[in-house]
């Protein structure tokens, strides 16, 4: 047996232990209401990826497993666009998990892994566990350059490599340290199903990162810091873009909210 080269993503869902904590009282009696959000919470997760219809799948050769507050996607890194769509899907996955106020944190690498259905492990695993452990640090999915070389030669058949590379771009950003990630802010906008759900995602964004502004705890702070500075710059962006002329009598609402739009003041 040999280990297979793929393109390995590994996914954490942050506080996942207060996410079930919540789910029974200090007596240790369930709450219903809060197990049934948890089990709507995983069944997008489950849908998001296509878990419960694998016909789906872009990649014949992709394998998913979720345990607990992970998920791990791997595919053969020679599929062909396997690494847009799988960037793609991640983002869509974190778009949705933050109607539920849940961020994630993770990694996609390239290595040698074993990865069924019934087992999971080998060098590649290991190293996407130590890049999303110790490098992602924020709430963010990295990667590096080399995962963007890689879609780029195994681009779809009806791009050109420049043109899937585009397509890969339109999804990512380079962060400071000069790590790529899955870009959930500006870049996420263009994504949405309507002009209209646009506000409620920002004000989404919005609800998760305020009541930590004023944190005392230092990890929170360097976790909530990253999350103002990415919110705020997609903030700028926007109204450098919009106008008034961006809109007619029958988007009054649109326009005043884009008109009121306002920084995280930390």
């Amino acid at each position: 047996m040999k280990y297979e080269i793929k393109i390995i993503s590994l996914i954490d869902i942050l506080g996942f232990r207060n996410i079930i904590s919540e789910t029974t009282d200090g007596k240790g009696n369930d709450s219903e209401e809060d197990i049934e959000n948890t089990y709507h919470i995983f069944s997008t997760i489950r849908k998001s990826l296509g878990l419960d219809n694998p016909k789906c799948y872009f990649e014949k050769s992709k394998v998913i497993t979720q345990f607990s507050d992970s998920i791990v996607i791997s595919f053969l890194y020679s599929e062909e666009s396997g690494i847009f769509h799988n960037l793609f899907n991640i983002q869509l996955l974190i778009m949705e998990l933050l109607k539920y106020k849940i961020l994630c944190r993770g990694a996609v690498t390239l290595g040698k892994i074993i990865h069924t259905n019934d087992m999971l492990f080998g060098p590649g695993f290991i190293k996407a566990y130590d890049t999303e452990s110790k490098a992602a640090l924020f709430p963010r999915v990295i990667l590096d350059e080399t995962i963007l070389t890689i879609g780029k030669q195994f681009h779809s058949s009806h791009h050109a490599p420049e043109h899937e590379l585009n397509s890969i771009n339109s999804i990512i950003s380079k962060d400071t340290d000069d790590m790529y990630y899955i870009d959930y802010f500006g870049k996420a906008l263009e994504n949405l199903d309507s002009a209209e759900d646009e506000p409620l995602y920002i004000e989404n964004l919005r609800k998760i990162i305020s009541p930590y502004i004023n944190t005392d705890k230092p990890d929170l702070k360097v976790k909530y810091g990253w999350l103002i500075n990415k919110f705020n710059r997609m903030i700028n962006e926007i109204k450098g873009k919009r106008s008034s002329k961006d809109f007619f009598e029958s988007d009054y609402d649109l326009g005043q909210y884009y008109k009121q739009l306002s920084l995280i003041e930390n």
